[in-house]
């Protein structure tokens, strides 16, 4: 791999990274955290999924039309997806925490495919295959952080959220 290819990868990969562990803390077991934190059904729980997953898909196809710096994109759908949990633990009933999980499923899909062309922006065409493996593998250790998670919902039930949320 190209020096530049190398940097550039580094650079994407320690983001990627810190974002992942967030990930990894706030979103595998949020379900089983809607259930003790509000709780609320598994049917309830799905119609949030299920509106969120809606909203993510409508953002992704509308994605396609908007001609805008990827960078500020992904750099500011990601910083409010994170803010987006932080409202989530702080919010007093399952609706008021709903309707942020679905925007943040509308703000994600504007956000993926924008932080996907960043991820290869500064890359050489010939490292493609090289790089975008060693970020895709670091992103999905760093979301290992779930075992974490667990054990911060025992400390206090909003932490995960928060520390997600935060990273």
């Amino acid at each position: 791999m190209k020096k530049s290819s190398l940097l550039y990868i580094l650079r994407v990969i320690t983001s990627n990274s810190i974002t992942g562990a967030g990930t990894g803390l706030a979103i595998p077991l949020l379900p089983l955290w809607f259930k003790l934190y509000y709780h609320v059904n598994e049917e309830e729980i799905g119609l949030a999924f299920s509106f969120s997953y809606i909203m993510t898909s409508l953002s992704s196809f509308l994605t396609g039309r908007n001609k805008g710096d990827a960078l500020f994109l992904a750099s500011f759908t990601r910083a409010f997806n994170g803010l987006f949990l932080i409202v989530i633990a702080f919010s007093p009933w399952f609706i008021l925490s709903a309707v942020p999980y679905a925007l943040r499923g509308f703000n994600a899909g504007i956000g993926a495919p924008n932080r996907t062309a960043v991820n290869v922006r500064g890359i050489s065409e010939e490292d493609y295959d090289a790089a975008t493996s060693l970020q895709g593998v670091s992103t999905r250790l760093s979301q290992l952080t779930i075992g974490a998670s667990g054990y911060f919902m025992d400390v206090w039930l909003p932490l995960p959220e928060i520390l997600g949320g935060g990273l």
